[in-house]
């Protein structure tokens, strides 16, 4: 058991070292797996990063808005992690937020102790369970079944979920033991997932695609899943940009409005006063001409 947890330790190195460099997954420097009297220790240097809940918590997300900014960003970012995985021809097995980092606002994945390179006897028999119950898809829970790289993408589409449902995975309403298994029997038993409580429209519709009980009804590569997010976040974008837009044109419209508004009252009062001045004119016109009538009178009256 020992030998075996040794090689397990020394593979996941090998394969880190394999996928050193790539964006969307941790960066391990270097590191070595010491044999000890009490089990197998594994020393290693990587990068510095953050956990997701960390972030999340730091974030302090309020607006259903910024969940789901946030989803279809860690959808994204995971989906090109399982791109490099695929072309390597590894299937983490593991997805699930725990094995999620975080560097400057782009999400990394890690931890690839349980993962298995797709091999015809790897593919075919994984002689037993991997995996967090809670994201495992329904053909890792069953140990005879073949896995690829769909069952990640059904991992990271229950993660996902989690986020749009209040943290809550599929079916479960209470946190305890007992309910947690039920949700989990559920899910596995091929039950269509609810819709979760942040979203109904379009990324409700990624999610539940990646979902799927059947993986052939799922997405068949996470690059399929990547470009309907990135389309899904572009779309998004635009109808942003166009409500600020239309917004910025609504203040100006309103300013505009306050101008007009302010250039009438000087209107009117310019007028006011040249009807003042007009008056003026009216009734010094009318004293001259009343002046000028006196003096015809008294010019009579002397001539």
């Amino acid at each position: 058991q020992k030998k075996k947890e040794f090689r397990r330790k020394e593979r996941e190195l090998k394969l880190m070292n394999r996928l050193q460099g790539e964006e969307n997954i941790v960066t391990i420097y270097d590191g070595d797996v010491y044999e000890q009297e009490d089990g197998i220790d594994i020393i290693i240097r990587m990068e510095l990063l953050e956990n997701l809940a960390s972030y999340i918590q730091k974030k302090q997300i309020s607006s259903d808005e910024e969940w789901r900014k946030l989803v279809i960003k860690i959808g994204i970012d995971i989906c090109k992690a399982l791109e490099i995985c695929e072309q390597e021809r590894i299937v983490h097995r593991d997805i699930k937020p725990e094995n999620i980092f975080v560097k400057k606002g782009t999400f990394k994945l890690g931890d690839f102790g349980i993962s298995r390179e797709l091999s015809d006897s790897a593919s075919r028999s994984l002689r037993k369970r991997a995996g967090s119950d809670i994201y495992i898809s329904p053909e890792a829970f069953n140990i005879s079944s073949k896995v690829d790289n769909r069952t990640d993408i059904y991992s990271l589409g229950i993660t996902m979920y989690r986020y749009l449902n209040n943290g809550m995975p599929p079916f479960l309403e209470n946190i305890d033991y007992d309910a947690i298994e039920d949700a989990i029997g559920t899910r596995l038993s091929g039950k269509a997932i609810p819709i979760p409580k942040k979203d109904n429209g379009q990324l409700w519709k990624i999610v539940q695609k990646a979902c799927q009980f059947n993986r052939e009804n799922r997405y068949q590569h996470a690059s399929e899943m990547r470009r309907d997010l990135e389309q899904l976040r572009d779309e998004e974008k635009k109808l942003e940009e166009k409500v600020k837009l239309e917004k910025s044109d609504f203040q100006k419209l309103g300013n505009l409005g306050a101008t007009i508004e302010s250039d009438v009252s000087l209107w009117d009062m310019e007028l006011d006063k040249g009807a003042t001045r007009e008056e003026k004119k009216i009734e010094q016109d009318k004293e001259e001409i009343q002046t000028g009538l006196e003096l015809d009178q008294l010019m009579k009256e002397l001539s």
